[in-house]
């Protein structure tokens, strides 16, 4: 199962002496779900909540990431080169609507880290026997590691919320 982000990803910091914002595009993301996925679309009526068993899971980022400090005038890009980045699950993954804060990014070790999807998500399958397709439309997704995590190397509970407003949830 893949995820690709075709727009603009936002990443909080929340370090223990910065501020908050640093920005994030990323052309393609991965997202490889080694084992069985299941996924509960949400009931009519219900505020929008869904669930999703993951037993491990890698995100892998396959193009370069520019960070930047979201100025009014000028982007003053950074580079920063990520070839592999994998954060392994060993627990549930809960989708839920976001509270309010912004969980964030570090650089070479993550404490928390949060990925907001603006625009669609399209979810591939890429099982070479199967070619299940599942699409899903969400405003806002956030993936928080609440531990430190080593990029390449992660094996932490990772949790997933998902602000949803107006989205479908198919599964196929």
């Amino acid at each position: 199962m893949s995820l690709y982000v075709r727009h603009d990803v936002r990443l909080w910091e929340r370090s223990e002496g910065s501020p908050e914002l640093a920005q994030c595009h990323i052309q393609e993301m991965s997202l490889y779900v080694r084992h069985d996925v299941r996924l509960w679309e949400r009931s009519e009526g219900s505020p929008g909540l869904a669930q999703c068993h993951i037993q491990e899971m890698s995100l892998y980022v396959r193009h370069d990431v520019r960070l930047w400090e979201p100025s009014e005038g000028s982007p003053g890009l950074a580079l920063c080169h990520i070839q592999e980045m994998s954060l392994c699950v060993r627990h549930d993954v809960r989708l839920w609507e976001r509270s309010e804060g912004s969980p964030g990014l570090a650089q070479c070790h993550i404490q928390e880290m949060s990925l907001y999807v603006r625009h669609d998500v399209r979810l591939w399958e890429r099982s070479e026997g199967s070619p299940g397709l599942a699409q899903c439309h969400i405003q806002e997704m956030s993936l928080c590691v609440r531990h430190d995590v080593c990029l390449g190397k992660g094996k932490k509970t990772l949790f997933l919320r998902r602000n949803q407003r107006s989205d479908n949830m198919h599964n196929s």
